[in-house]
């Protein structure tokens, strides 16, 4: 079975205009399916309301930040930066030393996000 989402498009926009407004330091997160209305489309969004920075789940998923100028702000730690091109821009989750060293080998002058407990 088949589910299909329907979005009240006045609600929806007046709630994240609302947001917008109240918070200075808005990062977007655009990942996933970006929660049914696509990676791309949520970008764009993002972009149009003058956002710099977005957050995404993997280094996998940079590509629609990149396009649009965006800053990816990558959540996902990882190990397999040497299968994906990661620009200088991009900030990288690191929560162990051998992701440390992935993100110094791959990206020596970038911005580093530490995930800690």
């Amino acid at each position: 079975m088949a589910v299909t989402l329907h979005v009240d498009t006045a609600a929806w926009e007046a709630m994240v205009a609302g947001v917008w407004a109240a918070y200075d330091d808005l990062i977007p997160v655009v990942k996933g399916n970006g929660y049914g209305f696509g990676r791309s489309w949520l970008a764009q969004e993002a972009s149009r309301r003058g956002a710099t920075d977005v957050a995404v789940g993997t280094v996998f998923e940079m590509g629609d930040a990149l396009g649009l100028g965006l800053r990816p702000i990558v959540l996902t730690p990882s190990l397999d930066l040497d299968s994906v091109k990661v620009p200088r821009s991009a900030v990288l989750t690191v929560g162990t030393s051998a992701q440390l060293d992935q993100a110094l080998r791959f990206v020596p002058l970038g911005a580093i996000s530490v995930k800690v407990a």
